[in-house]
């Protein structure tokens, strides 16, 4: 009887620590050669001078225009964790274990779900300060 109880014991303590190990999951990706390639897209997109492309940034991609120095990696895991609840909630979404963010200045964020991939492409939300989505693009 005591070799059971014990066994049950062991089995709990198990599941309380994974679980606790499993709440506490960084939200935030760190920064690396994904996030830099966004905050590159961005600058491209933020710096662009053809109307065409300003039209997209503007009115369909709804990316808000900062300057560069105002474009960071976010790590801040109360943004992230507030990001990925936001991110749940969009139409046909989840809830995903952590996202790339990017801060916009003053102006919103720039979420990547590292697992939403469309074959090659990458889908980059556009939230803002609210952490309400905005926008969006699709691509390389």
């Amino acid at each position: 009887m005591r070799k059971r109880l014990m066994a049950v014991l062991t089995v709990l303590v198990i599941v309380c620590i994974a679980g606790r190990a499993n709440s506490q999951t960084l939200k935030c990706k760190a920064a690396d050669q994904t996030s830099s390639d966004v905050i590159a897209e961005l600058k491209y997109w933020m710096s662009a001078t053809n109307a065409e492309f300003v039209y997209r940034r503007d009115s369909v991609f709804m990316i808000p225009v900062v300057s560069a120095s105002q474009i960071s990696v976010v790590t801040a895991e109360t943004t992230c964790q507030k990001l990925v609840m936001a991110y749940a909630l969009l139409p046909k979404s989840y809830t995903p274990p952590s996202l790339y963010v990017v801060k916009l200045g003053n102006k919103g964020y720039a979420v990547l779900d590292p697992t939403d991939l469309t074959g090659d492409q990458r889908t980059v939300m556009i939230f803002d300060t609210k952490f309400k989505r905005v926008g969006g693009y699709t691509g390389p």
